[in-house]
């Protein structure tokens, strides 16, 4: 579904009252709750080059190799290394890589160190015609989720919560299908933060 037909699903479901730029507000943060959750496969991207890199779509660092030395590059943050290391601008082989906003520099620094970095993009924020980027057996969750911010703008708590619950079991359903998917080498998945929306 598109954005447009994601919020008309909203307002057919009895919120026609509702002015159309709120239902629109309610299904742009479900998505954006959505997207955010996790490090979602659709999400994943990956860029390459010398460091620094800015990469202006970053969410969240996923690995980051030295692709000239074939090797990982483990982050940590800038202060952790300041504390350790007087000099950042120090040159050599890139042991280590932390974030600058949304510039990820490493240390010792490298102007012949190939970087790769795959890392998850912040959600896009959805136009009339634009498709979520989740899969689309997914997109009804939206829906729900922008209902629960429907009932809570008219204060039926009770009722946003009934509704709440039923689609957390459908993101737990979302979660093993999208994010559990080795079967080959099955192995105890710790997921750590909630696993709720």
């Amino acid at each position: 579904m598109t954005y447009e037909e994601l919020t008309n699903e909203v307002i057919a479901r009895g919120y026609d009252y509702l002015a159309k730029s709120r239902v629109e507000l309610f299904v742009q943060r479900a998505n954006q709750k959505l997207e955010a959750k996790y490090p979602w496969p659709w999400r994943e991207a990956t860029k390459e080059g010398i460091a620094p890199l800015e990469i202006k779509d970053l969410r969240d660092v996923l690995s980051v190799a030295s692709t000239t030395q074939e090797r990982p590059i483990y982050g940590q943050t800038r202060q952790w290394l300041a504390e350790r290391y007087s000099n950042l601008e120090e040159a050599g082989e890139p042991l280590w890589w932390w974030l600058d906003n949304v510039t990820l520099r490493v240390f010792p620094t490298s102007t012949s160190a190939n970087i790769a970095v795959r890392y998850a993009k912040k959600p896009e924020v959805l136009t009339a015609k634009a498709e979520p980027t989740m899969p689309s057996e997914w997109h009804g969750l939206i829906v729900d989720l922008a209902v629960v911010e429907c009932l809570k703008d008219n204060d039926a708590y009770d009722e946003a919560q009934a509704l709440k619950e039923a689609a957390n079991a459908d993101f737990q359903e979302m979660v093993a299908a999208e994010l559990q998917r080795d079967l080959q080498s099955p192995r105890l998945l710790v997921r750590t933060g909630s696993f709720y929306l």
